[in-house]
């Protein structure tokens, strides 16, 4: 094809992109989110989970803005690392970029995000070095991948994420901490 300009090349190239949005997003609640940065999607995560601890009567905090080995510091001394990943198009989760190497967490506690609904679930550090086995460079350096979902009829999955309820965050998260 011929073009006349980059405004030409730019706006087919825009078109495309565009037809691969997925529908599901599309005037979802949470749409906001997955167009959002990965920044600003990792700052929506702690700001949520931090709350909800706070709200249950756990003192946290997020340190250094989120950025470290960890992002929230409960009362206690116990250290989290929290992780948020839109859906992807198999009904996913990809949370990226845990270490397993030598870092200063206790757990990493995830939050996955779908059109209408937010997942959640935490697993401590050791269990992360245990079971992790997707790393995020070829060169397999200590950062992992996270693949989690929901459970789908009776299989059991080894990541697992639930609904964030009352019940499921008392169950998934502050019972784990107390």
């Amino acid at each position: 094809m011929n073009y006349s300009d980059f405004a030409d090349i730019i706006n087919e190239e825009m078109n495309i992109i565009e037809s691969r949005v997925q529908t599901k997003w599309v005037g979802s609640r949470h749409y906001g989110l997955k167009i959002a940065s990965r920044t600003a999607l990792g700052d929506f995560g702690e700001a949520i989970l931090c709350k909800a601890l706070c709200s249950r009567g756990i003192k946290a905090l997020i340190v250094n803005k989120g950025k470290g080995d960890f992002d929230i510091l409960l009362e206690n001394g116990i250290r989290i690392e929290v992780k948020t990943a839109t859906e992807d198009s198999s009904g996913n989760y990809q949370f990226n970029g845990i270490k397993i190497g030598n870092t200063n967490y206790d757990y990493v506690l995830c939050l996955g995000v779908a059109p209408e609904d937010l997942f959640i679930n935490m697993w401590s550090k050791e269990h992360c070095v245990e079971n992790l086995r997707v790393p995020m460079t070829r060169d397999g350096s200590d950062s992992y991948k996270l693949s989690a979902g929901v459970r789908r009829g009776s299989r059991v999955r080894n990541w697992e994420v639930h609904p964030l309820t009352n019940d499921n965050f008392d169950t998934f998260v502050k019972e784990k901490l107390v």
